[in-house]
């Protein structure tokens, strides 16, 4: 679930779909001006391994409007409860020109039953500048004592109704 989106919209990229499909469904596409995020409701994270997401930073097309030196985008996470984010990955500005999709383990500090996950560019240049898109998060652990899987996954279409939008849960082979 979303609890707050800043600087972007829920629509296909001007730089073309991230959709591992190909086809032009709908991301998080952040152009607008000021400050640029989407950050989750607290998620209970015990017991998930890793996080995984695709994400474009400018793009190849004509259309595309490159980041600069300095507008690259961060993972970050919260388990706090406050405002203090900890770092979990730097996406550089310059290192996903075309859409790709990124895994990253969740390390044990970030694992409790209260963690707030945000994507947010460092810097941009204003509105239709420096454009990035989200799309396809997921969340994936195993609890080994009852054997179960969790799930947790987004993929942005149809668009979500914002905020509080509910994310589709899999837990032990059912949808929850």
């Amino acid at each position: 679930m979303w609890a707050v989106m800043s600087g972007g919209t829920f629509s296909t990229p001007d730089c073309g779909s991230i959709d591992l499909s190909g086809l032009s469904s709908g991301a998080a596409f952040f152009n607008l001006s000021g400050p640029r995020y989407i950050e989750t409701v607290a998620l209970n994270l015990f017991s998930v391994q890793s996080l995984s997401f695709r994400i474009l930073i400018g793009g190849t097309g004509s259309t595309c409007e490159q980041a600069d030196n300095g507008e690259d985008v961060v993972v970050e996470y919260n388990t706090a409860g406050n405002s203090s984010f900890t770092l979990l990955k730097l996406l550089a500005y310059n290192g996903y020109p075309t859409a790709t999709t990124v895994t990253l383990s969740i390390p044990t500090t970030a694992q409790t039953e209260s963690t707030v996950l945000r994507w947010r560019q460092l810097s941009n240049s204003g509105s239709s500048l420096d454009e990035w898109a989200l799309d396809h998060v997921a969340i994936k652990g195993y609890v080994s004592s009852s054997r179960s899987t969790i799930f947790f996954s987004e993929d942005f279409y149809p668009t979500p109704s914002f905020p509080g939008a509910k994310w589709q849960q899999i837990s032990s082979g059912k949808i929850a």
